[in-house]
């Protein structure tokens, strides 16, 4: 008899649809759901963000809505993460992207957090669990883990330049006033609902939070609306463009969590010892793929003005002249063709790794992907993670963590492709603007330009 825990199950977040180009297996976060991967194709779907408007429902059913709760919940929020957790710096009913990170500055979980109440977060995934249970068990915090509202529920990310109107025909309502990284309570056709304002397309974004009894009824109701929008439904290969193209690194898609480096976090995080590396840094073993918050461009985040766990490495690391800066690379497309080439090579019957499209895609329990970056005397210079081909500005790219020296737009340099003991091709690339996305960002964008919504 199959074991029912071993089955696919189809995600209950949106409806299953005959039509759907392709499903796929998704195992992030310790899951076993069948998913899309394309809805509609991912050129199309790639398009989205930048001309019309995409809906995703892919975090939904994670541990969004975690709420810590408690008298000491803003000094947990104060000495597990590196910002500023205050309530002058943080009232209720605004977002921030929380970081944490181990004693070595690495980082170990990362997502939004949202201020509920004075005494109150929500906080956005399972590492974030993951933190909130080790420091518990730590350090005996007065507070209580447990699931809010919207826990496990739906998270709909609208995001692109049609978002906007889309959102304010969705909950019936003007919302003009809703600044980037707040949130406030609405309904969708009756439905209690959350909205905040962020997304992770680069431009104009939002979310709309919903309880899972009501994930259907809601995402049904959106996506119908979204019709007189050229609304695209993201798939999971689309999806994760978002991350290299809009400039903010994730875990799993561009870096490793750094579990080795907390031994109060490392038991949360067994699973990671079973992940396959990939690419031309597989033989520098796991650490090699960890980041830290400064080399990600993430240090304006960090008020240094409190302690926090991995405060002095950090400060270090901050204060170190040959610490690595985030970039993009840009792929030459001449040398692209040479990992194609080589699959018909009867000379070399080695096979390289293959170049997918839109990217290569691997995830948290999946595997990991990262290819040295290199000099002209072949010295490692960098780290190259979450490539990806785009169709709007027809490039390969990449994302980067490279010596600032070499941080130059235009510098030409080479990353290794492929994972050690297999063929391996150098690819010439050269330093991009980062983000690559050059559309007006969600903080930034001129929503006046957009017509107020009158109530019906």
């Amino acid at each position: 008899m199959r074991n029912p825990e071993n089955c696919i199950k189809h995600t209950d977040f949106a409806a299953y649809d005959p039509e759907v180009v392709q499903y796929g297996r998704w195992t992030g976060g310790h899951t076993n759901i069948m998913e899309v991967w394309e809805y509609n194709g991912w050129q199309a779907e790639t398009r989205s963000w930048k001309e019309s408007v995409y809906l995703s429902t892919h975090l939904s059913g994670s541990t969004t809505d975690l709420c810590i709760k408690g008298p000491d919940a803003e000094r947990f929020m104060s000495e597990n993460f590196v910002n500023n957790s205050t309530l002058e710096k943080f009232p209720v009913g605004k977002g921030k992207h929380y970081i944490a990170c181990s004693p070595k500055g690495t980082i170990i979980a990362h997502g939004v957090g949202m201020r509920v109440a004075e005494d109150c977060f929500s906080l956005a995934g399972f590492a974030m669990l993951a933190v909130a249970e080790a420091a518990k068990k730590a350090k005996g915090y007065n507070i209580e883990i447990a699931g809010g509202k919207y826990y496990r529920g739906l998270i709909l990310q609208v995001c692109g330049p049609n978002s906007l109107s889309l959102m304010q025909e969705a909950v019936d309502e003007d919302l003009h006033d809703l600044k980037f990284m707040y949130f406030r309570d609405a309904k969708v056709n009756g439905i209690p609902v959350r909205v905040l304002r962020m997304g992770m397309g680069g431009t104009l974004a939002y979310e709309i939070h919903a309880a899972a009894e009501d994930a259907l009824d809601v995402y049904n109701y959106v996506v119908e609306l979204g019709k007189k929008y050229k609304a695209e439904r993201l798939g999971l290969l689309a999806y994760m463009c978002n991350h290299t193209l809009n400039g903010f690194p994730q875990w799993g898609q561009h870096f490793m969590l750094g579990s080795h480096d907390d031994p109060d976090i490392a038991p949360y995080y067994e699973y990671y010892d079973k992940i396959e590396l990939h690419g031309s840094m597989s033989d520098l073993g796991q650490e090699a793929y960890y980041r830290n918050p400064i080399e990600l461009g993430w240090g304006k985040m960090i008020n240094w003005k409190h302690d926090f766990k991995g405060k002095e490495a950090l400060l270090k690391i901050k204060e170190d002249p040959r610490t690595r800066q985030i970039c993009n690379l840009e792929w030459n497309v001449d040398d692209i063709m040479k990992i194609h080439r080589a699959m018909y090579d009867r000379e070399d019957m080695r096979l390289p790794d293959v170049m997918c499209y839109p990217q290569n895609y691997y995830f948290g329990a999946d595997g990991q992907l990262g290819d040295k970056v290199l000099d002209e005397n072949g010295k490692m210079i960098g780290k190259s993670s979450g490539v990806l081909y785009d169709g709007y500005y027809k490039a390969t790219i990449s994302q980067c963590v490279i010596d600032p020296e070499y941080n130059e737009l235009g510098k030409e340099v080479t990353i290794l492709w492929g994972t050690a003991g297999t063929r391996q091709i150098p690819i010439r690339a050269k330093v991009a603007r980062y983000p690559y996305l050059d559309l007006p960002a969600n903080r930034d964008y001129d929503i006046d330009s957009i017509p107020r919504y009158e109530k019906k």
